[in-house]
């Protein structure tokens, strides 16, 4: 697929057909972009370095479901308005990349289902108060992040299936909108 010639396209949904290959770098192109998704496909390798790069207001980035790997681009913390980041149900990898508080508008970060490691970044209680944050079945290690306390917009926080340590943070209780807590099958 050829995006370049596509300057108006606000919306792309590509969901749920078999579509397999690589993402296309153009995708980074397509600068009118509302909203992309492209869940369950078989798309593999790496999200498009480009993606982030040139777009200036997408909401919402859908790219669950598919074979993606490697790391989050760094293109994507450039992306100011961006309120959904659904990542889940790919062989993404290395660590949860601290850039991931500077998407101030960011509500819902879906990061289940990978091969992230290390630690949930720690700064993502300076955020603009997510609603969910789902990291379950990954790799993960270290605290769970007293700075979760500080959402005070927190309906869900899923962190089940991971290698975490220490105790469950004792301010959670100003999570008063917190509906779905879930831990379970951790080792805490």
């Amino acid at each position: 697929m050829n995006f370049n010639n596509l300057a108006e396209l606000q919306i792309l949904q590509l969901d749920n057909n078999q579509l397999n290959g690589s993402l296309p770098e153009q995708l980074g192109n397509v600068v009118s972009l509302l909203e992309v998704s492209t869940g369950g496909n078989s798309f593999s390798g790496p999200i498009p370095s480009t993606f982030g790069t040139q777009i200036v207001y997408p909401e919402n980035s859908n790219f669950s479901q598919n074979l993606l790997s490697g790391s989050i681009p760094p293109s994507i913390f450039s992306l100011k308005m961006l309120q959904i980041l659904d990542l889940h149900g790919n062989s993404l990898n290395q660590s949860i990349p601290w850039n991931l508080t500077q998407l101030t508008t960011l509500q819902i970060p879906s990061l289940s289902s990978n091969q992230f490691s290390g630690s949930i970044p720690t700064g993502i209680g300076d955020t603009v108060n997510p609603t969910s944050v789902s990291s379950d079945r990954n790799q993960l290690s270290g605290f769970v992040p007293a700075e979760f306390g500080r959402l005070s917009k927190l309906n869900v926080l899923s962190w089940a299936l991971n290698n975490p340590s220490g105790q469950i943070p004792g301010n959670l209780y100003l999570c008063y909108k917190l509906q779905v807590f879930n831990l379970q099958r951790n080792q805490l």
